[in-house]
């Protein structure tokens, strides 16, 4: 029999009126403010008790929330600036900003970019997303687990897709990028372990994973690719 007792990300999407990536924000939001009261959540779900007294306020949040950008230029050093500001779901106000932007056309360029991340919409980078998974998963991983898991993602993944529209990413792009780590060798001639790899691959498939479930992304590219041995590769050298 299912348990009616919890909702998922798609009853509160279908319940506020809000796409499934705003819900998973909200479900998340409340799941972690239980948690510090001391009570158990389920990953991905929230009590209808918790969800309903809180409706009107969250539907009124969302209706209210605003998004404002402005560019300036700088007459004195002649660059570019944005400044951003927005109302969270929360209430609250926030505001962030981007100066030396050498043209007005790559201030328009880094704002449009910021309007995606706040819509959570996949037409973004995935440096962009890599930011947003940040913000969903840092707080849940243990500091030395997310220093390494972080660490790859900074100098093995990001500089070959950080400027990727993530949703263009293909299986052989993947591919792509596999062999391009499978032919990294140090001073020593050696390359990265074949445990290295397999974890390296792992935390790029966790990215989309992150995309998939909770932002709309069709499928893992990653998945689909597969998870290179390096004895594959030496045998395609021959």
């Amino acid at each position: 029999m299912t348990n009616r007792t919890f909702m998922t990300v798609e009853e509160v999407a279908a319940e506020l009126g809000v796409s499934k990536s705003y819900a998973y924000k909200i479900v998340k939001q409340l799941n972690d403010e239980l948690q510090k009261l001391g009570y158990l959540t389920v990953a991905g779900r929230v009590s209808k008790h918790q969800l309903f007294p809180q409706k009107s306020m969250l539907q009124r949040s969302v209706r209210e929330r605003r998004i404002c950008m402005s560019i300036y230029k700088d007459n004195v050093t002649g660059k570019w600036r944005v400044v951003y500001r927005y109302t969270d779901w929360t209430g609250e106000t926030k505001q962030t900003s981007k100066r030396g932007f050498p043209t007005k056309r790559e201030a328009q360029m880094w704002e449009h970019e910021q309007m995606l991340k706040h819509d959570a919409k996949l037409d973004m980078t995935f440096a962009s997303f890599y930011e947003i998974y940040v913000e969903d998963k840092k707080e849940r991983i243990r500091d030395n687990t997310w220093g390494t898991k972080n660490n790859i993602a900074r100098t093995k993944i990001l500089p070959y897709f950080g400027e990727r529209k993530i949703a263009e990413i293909e299986p052989k792009d993947v591919i792509a990028w596999q062999n391009h780590l499978l032919a990294f060798k140090r001073a020593n001639g050696k390359g990265y372990s074949a445990s290295y790899l397999r974890k390296i691959h792992s935390q790029l498939s966790a990215i989309f994973n992150h995309a998939v479930d909770f932002y709309h992304l069709p499928s893992n590219p990653a998945q689909k690719a597969g998870n290179i041995a390096i004895e594959e590769y030496k045998e395609m050298l021959f």
